[in-house]
């Protein structure tokens, strides 16, 4: 007969002992759980960060050897034989030179690599519009590295809304950010006015009701109707900052902090003077 003695009888979990691991191990996923993926938000954040800082070290690097001229952005017309005629920062045989790794996305244009934010759409290979002044032909507004005075407060890039769609399924955001007409109002850009083109229906059929032209919740989880969540923005002298709506725009005076700039002119104009 075989028996049982005190030093080697094993002790079997009872069900509450093993209901009480259950519940410990729950509660600590449940915990753990929002910290990773905050940490995974912050992650590709920085991430974002750093390929934007390449970006805009590419396109000052592009306006040195040109004079301290950033590219043009416009459609130069039809021309016989070679159709619609276009000039823009992100074509192949302009910035695509200082950007190695991206890819030629048809019709001359580059895409992917650093040109893309990790927290955007799979689809998306263009994240990232550029201040509109860097290449216009406006002596009063428009900004090179020969005039610019406030290099550490004017935007060059900033994460934008990807959503013009090419043939191969592919999103991209529209190479300018801001507009015109003359008189502007900086912070309407922003996101103040709660507003942006409604001539842009595949913006509004992707994202919704977008109050801003520029794209605060793509780090967040954040509403597009909304005015929360923070951007990177590049600016100038090149370094590159994460900003909240409320950094950009005084609620209190409904105008620009001028912490950034789309023209060296911004305070000016807003003043009406």
């Amino acid at each position: 007969m075989r028996t049982t003695t005190p030093g080697n009888a094993r002790h079997a979990f009872t069900l509450i002992e093993l209901l009480v691991v259950i519940s410990i191990i729950a509660l600590l996923v449940g915990i753990l759980l929002p910290a990773l993926g905050a940490a995974r938000k912050s992650a590709k954040r920085v991430q974002c960060s750093s390929r934007l800082r390449q970006l805009n070290f590419a396109m000052l690097t592009y306006a040195e050897d040109y004079g301290g001229d950033f590219p043009t952005n416009k459609v130069i017309g039809f021309v016989p034989g070679e159709g619609l005629v276009t000039s823009f920062w992100y074509d192949d045989d302009r910035i695509g030179d200082y950007l190695p790794g991206v890819e030629e996305a048809g019709t001359g244009s580059i895409g992917g690599g650093v040109l893309a934010c990790p927290s955007d759409d799979p689809e998306a290979a263009r994240t990232y519009a550029i201040n509109i002044f860097t290449g216009e032909d406006d002596p009063d507004l428009d900004f090179d590295l020969n005039n610019a005075r406030n290099t550490t407060a004017l935007m060059m890039f900033s994460e934008s809304w990807s959503y013009n769609t090419d043939a191969g399924g592919s999103t991209f955001a529209d190479s300018e950010l801001g507009g015109y007409p003359r008189p502007f109002d900086p912070s309407v850009w922003f996101g103040l006015d709660g507003s942006t083109n409604p001539a842009k229906a595949g913006l509004t059929q992707k994202y919704g009701n977008v109050k801003s032209l520029i794209r605060y919740s793509l780090h967040d989880s954040t509403d597009n109707e909304e005015l929360d969540g923070q951007v990177n923005i590049s600016y100038a002298d090149g370094h590159v900052a994460s900003q909240r709506p409320k950094e950009l725009v005084d609620e209190s005076t409904g105008k620009s902090t001028y912490d950034t700039l789309w023209t060296d002119s911004d305070e000016s104009i807003e003043d009406g003077s």
